[in-house]
């Protein structure tokens, strides 16, 4: 007895160092067998319950479908002046505030609407606060408490929340359409307290001017800012991974592998993994009807989203792609989006035809910062950015957007490590651009951004007069290789 509690403390340390690896073991990349998500052998055709916004309407529940749905943008007016913050934690924490907000029944014919142009003249001098997403999300997905937001009504498609103080109007403005919905609540929200929570993060808020770009209401940063360069490790999931992840047997996966590209095929899946860059693209076919419509589109692309990438807690819904029926997920680091290609930093999710579901992305995946590397830029102003545009012949009304983004630099020292360098991204016809692309900063070296430590100024690429501007994200074609291998299969 004595000997067993001389032993007891090692017993003890044994059981927490077995117990500490099992959860190391559990977080230490997204297809791991041992994370609840993915148990059994279901794989990605498994029909999961997607979940309804009242279920993540509940205040204080902090689900994953919140964060990923977030703003990217958090705007305060006082009336005269603007200030916008894209601090992540702050952003989530008011999602979470507006979800709380108890919304009068309604329908879509005693919705009220009016012009956006209408609503700008009205709310002048008024103070607000509104909440800026990435693409148009349906009313729906806001997760606004109501006794029915949902039908036509939860299909309405919205790109900002509007709410002046005092009031018991939750404006949604749709940009494309330049329309206002007027959304009723049973008591107006605490804007006091919402404010304390701007007053304690001033310092992430930055001046902004509200312009119009292609389409109405966007703010654009007015001031200069200074922005990280980031430098992380890289790391890849093995092909093994993805087969026990995708595939419901995959010892009994066919192979038809060769030097390009790793190729994986069963009855109703099909796995293509480029060997020189990483992008994966993954086919499947499903016996049952997929719905189409966009808000059925998200859920179901947010839900395969969590099989893909089980911590998303820097992925946000990015864009929805009307015509392909599709989602674009993006990851951000500091709540500013990166942009690369081959889908190093976003997951797309679609459903390009009848019973068949699509996903494309990336082996690769930053884990580990290296905080030595780190440095800090200082960036123009998105107001004289816009200017210096239209002095090269690129009109504010062929601009989608304009925001600082993270370009992804593979580094030239080592295969192992990347470089996330702020730059400006210019999004026209939904394909970005890099600023470097459309004009050329060595004529124009007032706008370029600069080391703060030395003054250097940062070229990511020299825009030459005989070359067309070149997309920020260029990606393989690897639908024809699915092609062959389906040609394989059926020989």
């Amino acid at each position: 007895m004595r000997k067993f509690w001389t032993n007891l403390p090692h017993f003890l340390l044994t059981f927490l160092v077995l117990l500490s690896i099992f959860f190391s073991l559990n977080i230490i990349g997204p297809f791991t067998n041992l994370s609840s998500n993915w148990s059994g052998d279901e794989g990605m055709e498994a029909k999961t319950t997607a979940l309804t916004p009242t279920q993540i309407a509940n205040p204080g529940d902090k689900t994953p479908l919140l964060k990923v749905f977030r703003p990217v943008s958090l705007v305060y007016t006082d009336g005269e002046g603007f200030w916008q913050s894209r601090e992540a934690n702050l952003l989530t924490h008011f999602n979470e505030k507006m979800t709380q907000l108890k919304v009068d029944k309604l329908d879509l014919e005693s919705l009220k609407k009016e012009s956006l142009a209408d609503y700008i003249q009205e709310s002048h001098n008024k103070e607000m606060i509104e909440l800026e997403y990435a693409d148009q999300i349906p009313l729906q997905l806001l997760g606004l408490t109501s006794d029915d937001i949902s039908g036509e009504l939860g299909q309405i498609p919205i790109n900002l929340i509007s709410y002046p103080r005092d009031s018991q109007i939750l404006y949604l403005i749709d940009r494309e359409e330049g329309l206002v919905y007027s959304l009723p609540l049973k008591a107006p929200a605490n804007f006091d307290d919402l404010k304390t929570s701007i007053d304690e993060n001033k310092s992430g808020f930055k001046p902004v001017k509200r312009v119009d770009l292609k389409t109405p209401y966007h703010y654009l940063l007015d001031d200069k800012v200074e922005v990280k360069a980031l430098s992380y490790i890289l790391e890849r999931q093995s092909n093994a991974a993805y087969l026990q992840l995708l595939f419901n047997l995959p010892d009994q996966v066919n192979d038809y592998s060769d030097v390009e590209s790793a190729r994986y095929y069963t009855e109703n899946k099909g796995l293509v993994i480029n060997n020189s860059n990483f992008e994966i693209l993954f086919n499947q076919t499903v016996d049952y009807e997929l719905n189409t419509d966009p808000l059925s589109v998200i859920l179901q692309a947010y839900n395969d989203l969590q099989r893909i990438q089980a911590n998303n807690d820097n992925w946000i819904y990015s864009q929805y792609n009307h015509k392909e029926k599709n989602v674009t997920f993006r990851k951000v680091v500091g709540g500013i989006p990166i942009y690369g290609s081959n889908f190093v930093s976003r997951i797309r999710i679609g459903f390009p035809k009848d019973h068949t579901l699509q996903a494309k992305f990336s082996a690769l995946n930053i884990q580990t910062p290296l905080n030595d590397l780190t440095e800090n830029f200082e960036m123009q102003p998105a107001t004289s950015i816009m200017k210096l545009l239209e002095v090269n012949h690129i009109s504010s009304k062929d601009i989608d957007s304009i925001n600082i983004g993270y370009y992804w630099v593979p580094s030239s020292k080592s295969n192992r490590l990347i470089s996330l360098v702020p730059c400006w991204m210019i999004e026209k016809d939904g394909t970005y651009f890099m600023l470097d692309e459309l004009v050329d900063m060595t004529k124009n070296e007032a706008y370029v951004t600069r080391n703060t430590a030395n003054d250097v100024p940062v070229y990511i690429k020299h825009n030459r007069s005989d070359q067309e501007a070149q997309p920020a994200e260029v990606d393989s074609n690897n639908e024809e290789v699915f092609k062959e291998m389906n040609q394989a299969q059926s020989r």
